[in-house]
């Protein structure tokens, strides 16, 4: 399953808690990094970084703060689980270390 192969992925990074709430599944470290809502076909994984990135994989960008983007991809299939996403959820962890 993709969740899964997600998790397994995170937890090379680092920790992961896994905080299931109604509307979505929340990545936690020490503090939320992210988070997965399970759509038909795909999920929408959303982290939140200091920068913007500009790049055609983000479907949605939204400001959250003078410092804070939010940032959501959508992963339809394991290819999408690439080092790019990984690196940017590692970057989105490591913040709220």
């Amino acid at each position: 399953m993709l969740f899964d192969e997600l998790c397994c992925a995170l937890e090379q990074i680092g920790s992961l808690r896994v905080d299931a709430v109604q509307s979505s599944i929340n990545l936690v470290s020490k503090h939320h990094f992210g988070g997965v809502a399970v759509r038909r076909g795909y999920l929408r994984i959303g982290f939140i970084l200091e920068r913007e990135i500009k790049d055609q994989r983000i479907v949605r960008i939204e400001r959250i703060g003078p410092r804070r983007v939010g940032h959501h991809v959508r992963v339809r299939s394991r290819e999408d689980l690439d080092d790019q996403l990984l690196g940017w959820l590692a970057e989105a962890q490591a913040m709220q270390g």
